[in-house]
């Protein structure tokens, strides 16, 4: 992979748009052994007649590190925490949940949100790194950016297998916004903030369109009372430092 640095004109383009882009980080090579990974977990998941609720948008894996040593060499990489670590100022990080995300053919669209309202901490640093696993564009479901969004704040849940729940409509100040298109080559990876709202088309490919996302939180972290499954063993108390084994620390500045 690419051992690069964030440039100080990449740090003003990502505070001041809420999102950025590094092309080529991986190789060939690499993102077709992440995708031979990437395809055996979802081989593994229920066989489906019709794609029901979320997985009319995407399929899920989640918890990949504790699933494939090869993968979690990407939830535990240490350049891009470096690079989120710069780009948030938040020197010690832990991977919130990492997770596989497939618009398979067909897909619906996904609709537009943030990230923020499904983490079950607060906090107006955390970051997304999504990794391309498959060229994206228009067709098969690239990424779409609503630049300058993150300035707004915690907005709102939007349940993603809802057509009818509208964020632009709710929020004009973001329904005033071109989205903006970010096409990706596979091994390209992309940058945002929690706030940031973004989106995606449908896929009316007849290929799978292959993602790995990382989120990364503090790790002075605390529960915000929002449980997810993989947390339940826990019993997590509102205000409980996020310090569990299933959020691996993976950078320290010092």
């Amino acid at each position: 992979m690419k051992n690069f640095h964030i440039t100080p004109e990449e740090k003003l383009f990502y505070d001041t748009n809420g999102y950025l882009s590094i092309r080529n980080v991986f190789t060939t090579a690499e993102i077709k052994n992440f995708r031979e990974e990437i395809d055996k977990l979802i081989d593994q998941l229920p066989k489906l007649e019709k794609y029901e609720g979320y997985q009319r948008v995407f399929q899920q894996v989640q918890m990949v590190w504790q699933k494939s040593s090869i993968l979690k060499s990407l939830t535990m990489n240490r350049v891009i925490a470096r690079a989120v670590s710069c780009l948030s100022g938040v020197e010690n990080l832990r991977v919130f949940l990492d997770q596989i995300l497939c618009k398979h053919p067909g897909a619906d669209a996904t609709r537009p949100h943030q990230d923020a309202p499904y983490l079950s901490y607060d906090d107006s640093n955390s970051i997304n790194c999504w990794i391309a696993i498959d060229d994206t564009n228009q067709y098969n479901g690239n990424l779409e950016y609503f630049p300058r969004s993150h300035e707004l704040g915690l907005l709102r849940l939007v349940h993603l297998d809802q057509t009818r729940d509208n964020l632009l409509e709710d929020f004009p100040a973001v329904g005033s916004i071109k989205p903006v298109p970010v096409e990706s080559l596979a091994g390209d990876i992309i940058f945002h903030n929690c706030y940031t709202v973004h989106q995606a088309p449908g896929n009316s490919t007849n290929a799978s369109r292959r993602a790995y996302s990382m989120q990364y939180m503090s790790d002075k972290s605390r529960y915000n009372g929002w449980l997810h499954p993989f947390m339940k063993k826990y019993s997590p108390n509102v205000g409980d430092e996020l310090i569990y084994d299933c959020f691996p620390k993976v950078y320290s500045s010092g």
